[in-house]
């Protein structure tokens, strides 16, 4: 009988741990032994990390001299080691490379702690090692594999305080949540959603102490975020947490604005200088002003042009959401070996058809894992549900890419588990039942056939001695 603690703390097996990085290293010197370039580690939005994360070399957050409110400190402090050693590509990769381990190491401790089987976690650890979007982020210069590990370290702890109701990892979560927000804005609303969750925890009953919980974490959350959005308003009088905010809604409003022109979003775009800055460089005149002024001004642009066709911009909004989702991501793993791939490339077909293949087998399983789950724990079910639409929602739009679903994609892997776990279980179970029918008609213990089939439908083992174990207690307990 396995002792408290080590039911509690499971050991993460070494060797997925170690595939993890080998998987991803073997990424990175693949890529450039082939394309002798490091630049294609970058990516266009690399530069906009690359200045703020050299002016906190000199204790400030600037940008061309002025307060930089466009980006957040997360990800340019992670680029800070590499920038003070003039090895920006190789120290940041290595970083990224150790926090993807440890992500690892929290899908483990996080599937076992909603699921209690330490099969299923292993499992789960070998699908994220192994996950193509998760090992081409790692190793690419961009903010999600440092927001995917502060997400999952923030999840871990507060399934703990649903797990056990205690208030240290709970303010824990809150902190760390209110990390990730600084690395990528777009958590910024998360709390909010955590917060409904607390209101009534696992059991689903309202209390005046789950009331507690949740507005203290709702309150402390609202208190961490909101200190960078009254520095922004004291330093350079904008009030938002980040310009990226007014930036994205301009480049969404873009699509509908090409639509009318007949030429597309990325017609338009390309009009328009392909983002802010170009857009900012064919009007030399804008950049006399201060940043702050500028982003109103796109702001004030997409808001005229997204009244005149507000459904047109869902519908629009809706099909970057799917695309998020279901684009395999292509472009982006082959654009580490060559630059600027399309459908042209050799190999690009076979590559998307196989990505493609991965990625719907992952959601397939991780389908079957949610609805078994669903059944047995729905909480746990209901929540995952929730955190997945939450970032579903808020990645679409005309700039929807497979990248914004990486923080996605360890919940997917862990649900994928489950999945395997749930079929796994029924395989064992039928054959048991079977193996029970037989045995219930030459010595009529019909108790077998039922504890068999009853297996179907409970968390256990993988194994088939674990089966076993469970009916003879099921047949052993009807005695």
């Amino acid at each position: 009988m396995p002792s408290r603690r080590q039911v509690l703390t499971p050991r993460v097996p070494g060797a997925l741990l170690a595939l993890t990085a080998l998987v991803r290293l073997g990424l990175a010197l693949a890529a450039l032994s082939y394309s002798g370039d490091a630049t294609l580690f970058a990516n266009p939005d690399t530069s906009t990390y690359l200045e703020p994360a050299r002016s906190l070399t000199d204790g400030e957050f600037r940008t061309a001299g002025e307060p930089e409110i466009r980006r957040t400190p997360g990800y340019p402090l992670l680029l800070v080691p590499g920038v003070v050693l003039g090895q920006v590509a190789a120290v940041t990769i290595a970083l990224q490379i150790a926090l993807s381990v440890a992500s690892a190491w929290l899908v483990f401790r996080l599937a076992f702690l909603l699921f209690e089987s330490r099969t299923l976690a292993a499992w789960a650890v070998l699908l994220y090692a192994l996950e193509p979007l998760s090992v081409l982020l790692s190793v690419k210069l961009l903010s999600e594999t440092l927001f995917t590990f502060l997400m999952l370290l923030g999840l871990y702890w507060l399934f703990l305080h649903f797990r056990y109701g205690r208030v240290v990892p709970l303010l824990g979560a809150a902190f760390v949540l209110a990390a990730s927000v600084y690395v990528r804005p777009i958590a910024y609303y998360l709390p909010i959603v955590v917060g409904s969750f607390l209101l009534f925890g696992p059991q689903g009953r309202f209390s005046p102490r789950r009331a507690a919980h949740a507005l203290g974490f709702v309150a402390l959350s609202a208190a961490l975020i909101g200190a960078w959005q009254l520095r922004n308003h004291a330093l350079a009088g904008y009030p938002r947490f980040s310009g990226n905010e007014d930036v994205n809604l301009w480049l969404y409003s873009l699509a509908l604005a090409g639509e009318e022109q007949g030429g597309g979003f990325l017609a338009k775009k390309a009009e328009v200088g392909q983002g802010p800055i170009g857009y900012w460089k064919l009007h030399p005149e804008e950049l006399m002003r201060p940043l702050r002024d500028r982003l109103a001004d796109l702001r004030a642009q997409a808001k005229q042009t997204i009244a005149r066709r507000p459904l047109r911009y869902l519908a629009i909004h809706l099909e970057g959401c799917a695309n998020t989702l279901l684009n395999p991501g292509a472009r982006s793993l082959m654009g580490l070996f060559v630059r600027a791939p399309g459908p042209d490339t050799p190999g690009w077909l076979l590559l998307a058809g196989v990505l493609a293949a991965v990625l719907l087998s992952t959601y397939a399983l991780a389908a079957w894992g949610l609805l078994a789950t669903l059944r047995g724990a729905p909480f746990t079910a209901l929540f995952l549900l929730a955190v997945v639409g939450y970032f579903a929602l808020l990645s679409g739009g005309p700039i929807g890419t497979s990248r914004y679903r990486q923080p996605l994609m360890p919940l997917f892997c862990m649900a994928a588990a489950a999945g395997l776990a749930s079929l796994s279980r029924g395989l064992d179970a039928r054959r048991l039942a079977r193996a029970g029918e037989e045995l219930a008609g030459r010595a009529r213990h019909r108790d077998w056939a039922r504890a068999g089939k009853a297996i179907l439908a409970r968390p256990g083992s993988l194994t088939a001695i674990g089966v076993a174990a469970r009916v003879k207690k099921a047949v052993g307990s009807e005695r």
